[in-house]
């Protein structure tokens, strides 16, 4: 009576709370099988990863090495002023004024301490830079002022047209001045438009407005009407975004000023309808300020 049966035996730690007949725990040949579909899969995807993170690998090494050979060549073509330019235009980080479409973005990412980064540059576009760097540093060795002008802006336009701005002004800048120490006007007239309307797209009125007063004086110098009309309506834009910035600041003088330069602007090209607008911001000036005859004499 004091012997313990098979059946009352006290069960094992393993199985307590088992029910009798099945094992509290899986088997080990089932843990060991879920265990290795769980690893291979996992190793699966970090093969996958692997590949990919060696691949970006290698082609940002092969481009590193396209830019490096393309740098020695200029180099070893005596081409050193050619070379820093083409060192520091290959760089990611080169610019730093975004365009208006991703000026948000820019905004965010550099208030979340990220480095503002322009998109890399092609085989293609470095393959082209070079060429037209080397180009333009011939011919100012040359002082064939035209010829480097050229390279120059047909960089510009291709910078456009990826729209990377900051690339383009760069080489508007130097177009500007291969033709100013050559003392060419039409090149300066070229690029001075081109500027203006870059800066404009930067959000630069300041820099725009500059720009479109010269090309404005080079246009009436050199006898080109169609480009001073031009150079009058480009002004009539920027004179009035800046008279009404200086609106909103509380700057009426300030305000008062651009609103007489757009006026002008506007009768120059024309632009009947953009003289009267200004003329009515002008009344509602002398308005505040109590001058009731200079105010009917605008509103008139």
């Amino acid at each position: 009576m004091s012997q313990i049966t098979d059946n009352h035996r006290p069960a094992a730690a393993g199985q307590l709370g088992a029910p009798h007949g099945r094992a509290g725990a899986a088997s080990p040949t089932s843990a060991s099988s879920g265990s290795s579909k769980r690893t291979f899969k996992d190793k699966f995807h970090s093969m996958l990863q692997e590949a990919q993170e060696a691949n970006i690998q290698a082609v940002h090494k092969q481009e590193l090495q396209d830019r490096r050979s393309l740098s020695v060549a200029m180099l070893m073509q005596g081409r050193p002023h050619a070379f820093v330019d083409f060192f520091m235009l290959s760089q990611q980080q080169y610019g730093s004024a975004p365009t208006a479409e991703n000026s948000a973005v820019a905004a965010a990412h550099s208030e979340a301490g990220g480095v503002s980064r322009s998109p890399e540059l092609s085989l293609q576009s470095l393959i082209l830079l070079q060429q037209q760097l080397i180009v333009a540093d011939a011919a100012n060795k040359a002082e064939q002022h035209e010829q480097a002008f050229a390279a120059h802006a047909h960089m510009a336009r291709h910078f456009t047209q990826l729209g990377m701005l900051d690339k383009s002004v760069f080489f508007w800048k130097k177009c500007l001045q291969v033709s100013m120490s050559a003392a060419w006007g039409p090149g300066e007239l070229e690029a001075s438009c081109a500027l203006g309307l870059l800066y404009e797209s930067l959000h630069q009125p300041h820099l725009a407005m500059s720009c479109h007063e010269r090309c404005q004086q080079l246009a009436l110098q050199l006898q080109r009407h169609d480009d001073a009309a031009t150079a009058h309506a480009q002004l009539v834009q920027v004179y009035a975004q800046q008279a009404e910035q200086s609106s909103r600041e509380g700057d009426v003088q300030g305000a008062a000023a651009f609103y007489s330069k757009c006026r002008d602007a506007a009768l120059q090209c024309g632009d009947t309808a953009s003289a009267g607008a200004a003329c009515h911001h002008l009344g509602l000036i002398d308005q505040q300020h109590g001058s009731w005859q200079a105010a009917l004499d605008h509103h008139r």
